[in-house]
């Protein structure tokens, strides 16, 4: 499914966000100056494309250049960064060496958490068109503990939402999430039903099937663009040491 960018999509989208992340000072020159006796951060995250697939971006990390492409189809394996600096984003292509350049490369982007933790980073890219691709990350917490068998949803329109899988149905408000493990039909199909609250009544949005997947979580965002519920999902397999393949 083709996502044009819709950058009013995205602004709702910030009711998840804890901070918005946008691209800003050069490398070597950190956004806030760390105490001394500050630790180091240690960031595990995954990347998922949002509107286009990210490339030609890379982080460093402990001297090493890191560098990430993911495609729109899946996540991408996760990574980590340990320091006290903002993880910054760089277009790999400018770091073909951590020699001192003047000046120094700008990031792309960068990731300021509160604290250590794992993240889902969704990369927008701003200028579909441009010489280069720049980006905006949305950060989601995304807790390292087991993954559990069922369907997750984010809701990042600004309406309150009633998604129904077969027999469950669970209500999100804007920028809430939810997750429910339904039983399959029959013939192991799940049938996905999404409904939007609009002046104090209920319209059915969109609707589709998709088929069961025992041991994974499938996680969908659905979004609103030019007036329309569409959505972008990927599959987690279930377990403690968690990777991600390409949605159906």
């Amino acid at each position: 499914m083709n996502f044009p960018t819709s950058v009013r999509v995205f602004r709702l989208a910030c009711f998840l966000v804890l901070t918005v992340f946008t691209a800003g000072s050069a490398y070597g020159q950190p956004s806030r100056v760390p105490m001394d006796d500050e630790d180091p951060k240690t960031i595990h995250f995954r990347v998922m494309a949002m509107n286009l697939s990210v490339e030609d971006v890379a982080f460093i990390q402990e001297g090493r250049i890191e560098t990430i492409s993911v495609s729109r189809a899946r996540a991408s394996d996760w990574m980590t960064f340990r320091g006290t600096q903002p993880l910054y984003f760089f277009r790999a292509s400018t770091l073909a060496s951590l020699e001192e350049t003047d000046p120094p490369p700008r990031p792309l982007a960068q990731f300021s958490p509160p604290g250590s933790g794992a993240w889902l980073l969704i990369f927008l890219r701003n200028n579909e068109e441009g010489a280069g691709p720049e980006y905006r990350i949305f950060p989601i917490p995304d807790p390292g503990d087991a993954v559990e068998e069922g369907v997750r949803f984010f809701n990042l329109t600004g309406k309150e939402l009633a998604v129904n899988v077969n027999e469950e149905t669970v209500r999100i408000l804007p920028g809430g999430r939810s997750q429910i493990n339904p039983a399959p039909e029959g013939n192991a199909s799940m049938f996905l039903r999404i409904a939007a609250l609009e002046n104090d009544a209920w319209e059915m949005v969109s609707s589709t099937v998709f088929g069961h997947r025992p041991g994974a979580r499938i996680t969908y965002f659905i979004l609103e663009i030019r007036g329309r519920i569409q959505f972008q999902r990927f599959v987690d397999l279930v377990g403690p040491v968690r990777e991600s393949e390409p949605a159906e």
